[in-house]
């Protein structure tokens, strides 16, 4: 997803600012915030996230080459800060750069921010077997309390990170890589990283999401549902794949879930699927065994 400069908190000032009074989203209320600093930047990816700690957005804005930008918004003030650049403040060397932050921003239990980074697809694979291609991708933490970035390290040499999500109870961070496509299971406050294997083939799924519990969720290379069980510390799968309306090409079905909005007050978890089915996903606590996926992945139809 590419945008113009000062296009990328757009619709989320509708919702801080003036949400409380519009009943649709028009362009009287939604208007475009600059930012600063970064004249080659042109893009962001799935890099936004809100911190319920002290009511503030970060974004992340990238070249596409090798310069990424960590912004805050604050729309009780309606400012915009540039916190830095992720190869400065994370001490990168120059065979450690950086395309762009392709994760969520995500909130972690004491407030602090995590991402992951990535090496950009084109760059990545081109350079693949280079003397200066991709070392891998980084998990990386923002303390809006230190007003500090800390660098956590790759999490698997020579992988990009797709997407991160964080477990609120323990702090555990989740992750998928590209190309491989490995679940990978970090702690930040051991610094143990576990990787639960490949869950795809020739294409990444884009997108996981935790429920209130904190277990994490998925799509493997069948485009089944699949549960990271953290009482277990393991994945469970689906029996069958999400479905999808008939005639979708397969291209559009393998790329899984692009999106989710919780409900967490009724325990339901929308799903919209690249082949535009929109999913109501009903989260069950306790697993007792793989017999019961059934009911724990309860998946229902709304389109």
């Amino acid at each position: 997803m590419t945008f113009g400069k000062a296009a990328f908190f757009c619709f989320l000032l509708s919702i801080s600012v003036y949400g409380r009074s519009q009943d649709s989203i028009t362009d009287k209320n939604i208007r475009f915030i600059d930012y600063y600093g970064f004249s080659s930047g042109s893009s962001a990816w799935d890099d936004i996230g809100y911190n319920p700690k002290d009511n503030t957005v970060y974004v992340g804005i990238t070249n596409h080459r090798d310069s990424v930008a960590l912004y805050v918004y604050n729309p009780v003030k309606d400012s915009v800060r540039l916190n830095g650049f992720i190869s400065t403040m994370g001490n990168l060397r120059d065979y450690q750069w950086q395309a762009k932050i392709h994760t969520k921003i995500v909130a972690g239990p004491d407030g602090d921010m995590y991402f992951g980074t990535d090496g950009g697809e084109s760059r990545e694979e081109y350079l693949m077997e280079h003397p200066k291609g991709y070392s891998g991708g980084y998990i990386m933490k923002w303390s809006p309390k230190e007003n500090r970035l800390t660098n956590l390290g790759v999490a698997m040499q020579y992988e990009s990170l797709k997407d991160i999500d964080v477990d609120q109870t323990t702090g555990k961070l989740y992750t998928i890589s590209y190309p491989q496509v490995h679940f990978l299971v970090y702690d930040p406050k051991t610094n143990d990283m576990k990787d639960h294997g490949r869950l795809g083939s020739a294409h990444v799924p884009r997108m996981m999401f935790t429920d209130k519990w904190g277990n994490c969720y998925y799509v493997d290379w069948r485009q089944r549902l699949v549960k990271y069980e953290k009482s277990q510390e393991k994945l469970i799968f689906a029996e069958e794949s999400l479905p999808a309306f008939p005639g979708t090409p397969g291209e559009y079905i393998i790329t899984g879930i692009t999106a989710f909005a919780k409900d967490e007050k009724n325990g339901v978890i929308y799903l919209v699927t690249y082949g535009a089915k929109v999913l109501a996903f009903t989260c069950i606590k306790a697993v007792i065994s793989t017999k019961m996926v059934k009911l724990i992945l309860m998946i229902n139809l709304l389109l």
